[in-house]
């Protein structure tokens, strides 16, 4: 970042942001201002208006388990991982029946959405069922699987309505000692109205 010095340029300038630890694979978004000046107004730009300083919000919004905030409850453990290429880390929780998992929603704007999970079958999978509140989203899922671990396509879960005290969802879980894992690579929300 140059926030103190000016840079010369003739025609153009290009500024970028490394982040990461490799390969800029680390999924964020960032915005950012610059300002230019010149010896003499530009021509052919347009005035600053507040249709041109709209924030563009996209329909479908996607969550990756190393940027959730979440809390736990009773003892869940939880491993990160590049399992896939989904664009962001793959989380394995272990869990017991005891144990919750809340997933808090306060960056998604208000609205009713499609949910969808990214979720993958493992033989020490455990069943689970997401919740808002007092009302249960999702049935009971089954992610065990025989043998080697397989990507399952994309989970329609439900619907959801985001607003003021509905800002969270809960994972329930279903465990046998050896099957108490949940691995979550993402949570993708399609809007669907307000």
């Amino acid at each position: 970042m140059y926030l103190g010095d000016k840079i010369s340029f003739e025609k153009n300038i290009y500024q970028s942001i490394e982040h990461g630890s490799e390969k800029n694979n680390f999924p964020v978004t960032y915005t950012s201002l610059a300002f230019y000046y010149c010896d003499t107004p530009p021509t052919g730009f347009l005035q600053p208006s507040n249709q041109l300083s709209s924030v563009y919000v996209p329909d479908t919004l996607v969550m990756y388990p190393q940027l959730m905030n979440f809390t736990v409850w009773n003892n869940i453990t939880c491993k990160a991982s590049w399992a896939y290429n989904t664009g962001g880390q793959s989380f394995t929780f272990s869990a017991t029946d005891e144990s919750r998992l809340k997933i808090l929603l306060d960056e998604i704007p208000d609205g009713v959405y499609k949910l969808y999970a990214d979720i993958t079958n493992n033989e020490k999978g455990c069943s689970f069922s997401l919740w808002q509140g007092q009302t249960q989203v999702a049935g009971w899922q089954d992610t065990r699987g025989q043998g080697k671990a397989e990507r399952l396509p994309l989970q329609y879960l439900g619907n959801i309505a985001i607003r003021d005290f509905y800002r969270s969802l809960t994972v329930q879980f279903k465990t046998t000692p050896t099957a108490n894992e949940f691995l979550l690579s993402r949570l993708i929300f399609v809007w669907e109205k307000n």
